[in-house]
């Protein structure tokens, strides 16, 4: 058997299809929700969110899902006891996380760092064509100028040699 093969016997769980932003919303309203600290050791949270969406979670996608947000600091982590004697990992929301779920959730924001990231590139594709459009004016009034000064200086040679 290889090394990524998994052994025969192993309880196979349901694969989740949510996007990532839906896995991150769903655990935090479900936190926001339940106020009390939530521990993952032995699978204290649930595999299925029903807020914002219908949301299935593996084991492994809650792990993922609570590193991520305690690295971004949506929620806080505290070692304390299971009721067994042993010290596991409790998750809560933080302020941070509150603030997240008003302002839409992880989903709203990534809808938002897009429409900003739209909105850069577009200002730089009108500031690219408000420069060329200056460009543009100036070698054409440096062309018109050109004609001027020449038609000025045509103008006075004629003048001269018709006065003589």
């Amino acid at each position: 058997m290889s090394e990524f093969e998994m052994p025969k016997g192993y309880l196979e769980e349901k694969v989740s299809t949510a996007p990532a932003t839906e896995k991150l919303d769903a655990v935090l309203n479900y936190l926001n929700d339940n106020r009390k600290p939530a521990y993952h050791y032995g699978y204290g949270l649930p595999n299925n969110y029903t807020k914002p969406k219908g949301t299935y979670l593996s084991s492994q996608d809650i792990l993922n899902v609570l590193d991520k947000l305690e690295r971004d600091n949506m929620v806080r982590m505290k070692m304390m006891g299971d009721g067994n004697g042993n010290d596991v990992e409790h998750y809560c929301i933080s302020l941070d996380g509150e603030v997240l779920l008003q302002d839409g959730g992880y989903s709203q924001k990534l809808i938002d760092d897009r429409n900003k990231k739209d909105k850069v590139e577009q200002d730089l594709r009108i500031s690219q064509r408000n420069e060329k459009t200056v460009k543009n004016a100036s070698v054409a009034a440096v062309i018109v100028a050109a004609f001027v000064f020449a038609f000025q200086i045509y103008e006075f040679l004629f003048a001269t040699c018709h006065a003589s």
